[in-house]
């Protein structure tokens, strides 16, 4: 849409142009005026009908009729602005990779067969030049505008399949919940519940012989007990099974720590583990997953980097617990909120922090006894 202005507004100095040069020869321009005045209004019409009805065909018709009314009147006397309606034509309607050399021949052998004075041409050349650069950058604006739009278009659709996604691994992870619940349930049924629902009915049994015949009560009591003892030997052995090792458990956390934030911010994240993870306790595990969160936050926050480490590695008697991203920082650290957390949850753990911070990046590092 902002062609047409920009050929309507060369040919109007196109007019101008040529109608100074004619006013400074002494001719007398009363009639060309006139058509000056004709033009413009024509000029006008033409660049409402292109800007309202941009039909291919009518834009022909319409161009090819004010360059016919323009050579019929006075080519010559109007040349800068037919030289500028020639390349409208060629522009509009020429390939694109031939255009210049359409536009460059077509100017050539307007100068041959309309010989004009120096000055008028050299304004004619202007005009065309500054004709040509104009629509070669609003051509590049509308492609930039356009990709533009369609990396939008595509950013929104990776938002939308990025919330999809997101939803998606909750409905896993809450399947996988309720499957796990259900797969234990059934194995301490089948471990606990025959044997508890038999000694119960034993138990009754001996009850109802019990003035009786109390041997036999005492048998079937004893059975019972050992049943009972039985069974509750097996839930303690399916609770052993079933528990996961602590380092699983603090790995697994932290793993989905790190898949949720670079889901989330489409941003780099990972975790690299050295020595024995069955050394680390509890409560180091604990300090080490909320600590890794305040270490994203102040990533997020501060850090001009684009890629964020968690190295834990577990030595004989140390381990060392690194937070690192790679962007750069200088200067001294100023601890705010979240470094002072992360110093206080350490010292609860009985540890020690270091920062780092340099042209390879920021670091965190947590050393705590084992």
């Amino acid at each position: 849409m902002i062609k047409p202005f920009i050929y309507f507004t060369a040919k109007l100095l196109a007019i101008f142009s040529s109608l100074t040069m004619l006013f400074t020869a002494g001719t007398d321009i009363s009639p060309l005026i006139i058509s000056a005045l004709a033009f413009s209004c024509l000029l006008l019409a033409e660049l409402l009908v292109l800007i309202k009805l941009p039909l291919f065909k009518l834009k022909w018709i319409i161009i090819s009729v004010v360059a016919f009314i323009c050579f019929f009147v006075s080519a010559k006397n109007y040349f800068p602005m037919f030289a500028i309606t020639i390349v409208q034509i060629s522009c509009e309607y020429s390939d694109k990779k031939l255009r210049y050399e359409i536009i460059f021949v077509s100017v050539v052998l307007l100068f041959l067969l309309f010989p004009t004075n120096t000055v008028l041409g050299l304004i004619t050349i202007i005009l065309v030049i500054t004709t040509l650069t104009s629509i070669y950058l609003c051509e590049r604006i509308e492609c930039l505008v356009k990709a533009s739009f369609e990396k939008s278009k595509v950013i929104s659709e990776l938002n939308f399949k990025n919330s999809q996604m997101q939803q998606y691994i909750k409905t896993v992870r809450s399947a996988a919940i309720v499957e796990e619940r259900n797969r234990f349930s059934s194995r301490i049924h089948d471990k606990l519940g025959h044997g508890v629902s038999g000694s119960i009915i034993m138990l009754e049994a001996a009850m109802l012989i019990l003035k009786n015949e109390p041997d036999k009560a005492e048998k079937t009591i004893r059975k019972a007990t050992e049943n009972l003892r039985d069974s509750v030997n097996n839930i303690r052995i399916a609770l052993y099974d079933e528990r996961p090792a602590k380092m699983q458990i603090g790995m697994t956390h932290i793993n989905q720590i790190l898949e949720e934030f670079k889901i989330s911010y489409n941003t780099q994240a990972s975790a690299e583990t050295k020595g024995d993870l069955s050394k680390i306790p509890h409560e180091i595990w604990q300090c080490i997953i909320e600590n890794l969160k305040e270490a994203l936050t102040n990533f997020l926050k501060h850090s001009n980097g684009t890629k964020f480490v968690l190295k834990i590695e577990v030595m004989n008697k140390i381990l060392k617990v690194q937070y690192e991203d790679d962007g750069k920082s200088y200067g001294k650290i100023k601890y705010g909120i979240g470094l002072e957390a992360i110093n206080e949850r350490i010292a609860v753990s009985c540890g020690r922090m270091l920062i780092q911070n340099d042209t390879n990046g920021f670091r965190i590092i947590n050393i705590f006894k084992l």
